[in-house]
């Protein structure tokens, strides 16, 4: 009898967080709808991948080339892994061309990543673990970033971790199964983006340190593990057979450390070698900056969490992993070496594009950050009952706080210049459908303008030669330059995300050419700085 009233108590325990966390997530997915729904798509590269799934589910065409953005003499290949892509595809294409529809995917894959981590977590440990867990993954600065922007990022997070936890599953159960799904889960976080490797690695890795150690049962482990490498290697063979069939070559991006293993001169269309380099892609400051030059622990913090309450337990969290006996701990230790040794190298890009590209590791920080605050939860609980749900009700608040704090940013951050959208509908409406415009927020103009976007070429920007400048607009078959005055760069700096004052002052003073169709805000002849609105030219210069 009393062995049945503890299971009865447990499991009522179990539903009681797992209830707890399905409200926080449902709040969570209130909060982020407040965000993602008002807000139109524009931000960063939102609009390049939901003009690619567009043109997808429209045409029922798996693009060898990006179809909406290039020039006559430059085009990109679609060579990227492209499990993303074709999900957002198949919703519109049952669903329609319906933003309401794009916008809730991304929002659907972080709530069913907290269930899926609680779920997992519970199975091998236990409720608290697996609530604590759940809630900080949820929570992290990067997850929400891209709960409520349209990138290919939390779906892959969401594959990582399931592979990590079946492993780990595996690991503890020895249970074949959580093996298998655990290949599955790994080979479609690789079809949705090139950073699943490093998971490839830490298996390959791992695996080789139980061939090693383990040498007495090497038939067994072989043919233990056999089938989960053919899976690993199966799945996303189709993706490598089909750039080698486009382009040529079994991968066309390059890799940390690696740089490109294989030609890919074939990725791509480029007939068009420019003179002129930018200084670099965005002025950096803020986020533009280095996750380095920023200091680590404000990158971490950026990317994670307060570093007092999660950075802090983490490394705690480490020190527990370390001295535990457990096999899965070494797994979990080669993965953080693995993540050491990437943050090195990929650590000298933007701080934005660094939390982005290792976002695959938020699992394993909250893994062993929750693993750290249950152990400190299990300590406080032998002593004083009463203390735990401090614990528990500490890291619940942080959790609100951090969640409301970020979502309030990135509801300005998407809350994006309203003279934008005019100036697409201006141009969906009153341009040629096959017309060529060029902009440096192209990426952000494709959805709207439903039109091909051309590149902004430094050699367009920076040479202040103006016949070379037509001649490099003509031999690309550009038809429009489309002008967001807001990034006019006064200095003449030379970075890819600004127009040098220089060449808008090109562009005024030779009105026969550069004809001005459209304008929105202030005057661009009286912007010589960042000034508010749009302006379009169209070219005229079939004769020149």
């Amino acid at each position: 009898m009393m062995g049945e009233k503890a299971i009865e108590i447990s499991i009522k325990s179990s539903l009681l967080y797992l209830f707890l966390l399905l409200a926080i997530l449902l709040y969570y997915m209130y909060l982020q709808m407040k965000v993602v729904l008002p807000n139109p798509i524009s931000f960063g590269d939102e609009g390049f991948h939901t003009s690619l799934a567009r043109y997808i589910a429209v045409n029922k065409e798996y693009p060898k080339y990006i179809p909406f953005e290039g020039s006559e003499l430059v085009r990109d290949g679609f060579y990227r892994p492209p499990l993303w892509n074709l999900l957002l595809a198949s919703f519109i294409f049952i669903f329609g061309v319906k933003e309401v529809v794009i916008k809730l995917v991304t929002l659907l894959i972080t709530f069913f990543l907290g269930i899926a981590t609680f779920v997992l977590v519970k199975r091998n440990f236990n409720e608290i673990f697996a609530f604590f867990t759940a809630i900080i993954l949820v929570s992290f600065q990067s997850v929400l970033t891209y709960t409520v922007l349209f990138y290919y990022a939390n779906l892959l997070l969401f594959w990582i971790t399931l592979s990590l936890l079946c492993f780990i599953t595996f690991l503890r159960e020895n249970n074949r199964k959580f093996l298998i799904l655990s290949s599955v889960f790994a080979s479609l976080a690789l079809l949705t983006n090139q950073f699943a490797l490093t998971i490839y690695s830490l298996f390959f890795i791992y695996l080789l340190y139980e061939l090693v150690v383990d040498r007495k049962n090497l038939n067994q482990k072989i043919k233990t593990y056999l089938p989960f490498i053919l899976l690993l290697i199966l799945i996303p063979s189709s993706y490598i057979i089909r750039n080698i069939l486009a382009y040529n070559t079994p991968i066309c991006f390059s890799l940390p450390y690696l740089k490109n293993l294989f030609d890919t001169s074939d990725c791509k269309i480029d007939k068009f070698e420019e003179k002129y380099k930018f200084t670099g892609q965005a002025i950096p400051i803020g986020t533009e900056a280095t996750a380095f030059s920023i200091g680590f622990m404000n990158y971490l913090e950026f990317a994670y969490f307060r570093s007092a309450f999660i950075i802090l337990p983490f490394f705690i969290g480490l020190v527990f992993l370390f001295l535990s006996k457990e096999n899965y701990t070494k797994f979990l230790l080669i993965y953080f070496l693995i993540y050491v040794i990437l943050i090195l190298e990929v650590g000298r890009t933007r701080a934005e594009d660094t939390a982005r590209y290792t976002l695959g590791f938020a699992s394993l920080f909250a893994l062993i950050s929750g693993f750290a605050y249950w152990k400190i939860f299990e300590f406080i609980e032998k002593k004083l009952k009463i203390l735990k749900y401090i614990i528990l009700l500490l890291v619940i608040s942080i959790s609100f706080i951090t969640v409301n704090e970020r979502l309030d940013t990135l509801n300005k951050v998407k809350a994006w210049d309203p003279t934008f959208f005019e100036a697409c509908e201006w141009i969906k409406v009153k341009t040629e459908k096959n017309a060529t415009i060029s902009t440096i927020w192209g990426h952000n103009g494709a959805w709207c303008s439903e039109r091909k976007m051309g590149p902004m070429f430094a050699d367009v920007l920076l040479s202040n030669d103006f016949n070379y400048t037509l001649k490099v607009l003509k031999e690309n078959g550009i038809d429009y330059l489309w002008i967001q005055k807001g990034s006019i760069d006064p200095y003449n700096r030379g970075y890819a995300g600004n127009y040098p004052i220089s060449f808008i002052r090109m562009l005024v003073d030779n009105p026969q050419y550069f004809i001005k169709v459209y304008e929105n805000g202030d005057e661009i002849e009286k912007c010589y700085q960042m000034c508010n609105g749009q302006t379009i030219y169209k070219l005229n210069i079939t004769d020149f």
